[in-house]
């Protein structure tokens, strides 16, 4: 509803899409892109399109796995460490490199009291819990 609303002054009353542009603070072009989904689709068109491979990795389950064990080492190896190490096994098996976000995803993702464990004993996890 906000991008119609930006657009309602061109729609309705006829205000030139530049001026509408400036006034909202918003480059013409998107102005113009927004203007041509209206009127294919009316204001439904308007919301983003959710992408259909939200929430789903592209890398390998093993790759995964080999970045979640890198990180559950002792002493905990820093993330541009585990990047490294992963983006190596990537070229050596002809994967595409995982971006550094990628790989603190996957860390950041890991159950903390398996981390806990991984990284500090068993004596300290048991404490902790």
């Amino acid at each position: 509803m906000t991008r119609y609303a930006v657009l309602r002054p061109h729609v309705e009353a006829g205000v030139p899409l530049p001026r509408v542009a400036a006034e909202a603070g918003v480059p013409l072009r998107s102005l113009e892109h927004w203007l041509a989904r209206y009127r294919a689709g009316g204001v439904v068109s308007l919301a983003r399109p959710t992408r259909v491979d939200r929430g789903h990795s592209q890398l390998p389950a093993e790759f995964v796995t080999f970045i979640e064990g890198l990180f559950l080492r002792r002493p905990a190896p820093s993330i541009a460490t585990v990047h490294r190490a992963a983006c190596d096994l990537a070229g050596s098996r002809g994967w595409s490199q995982p971006s550094y976000a990628t790989v603190y995803r996957i860390a950041t993702r890991l159950d903390p009291g398996l981390v806990t464990i991984a990284q500090d004993g068993d004596k300290v996890g048991r404490r902790s819990t």
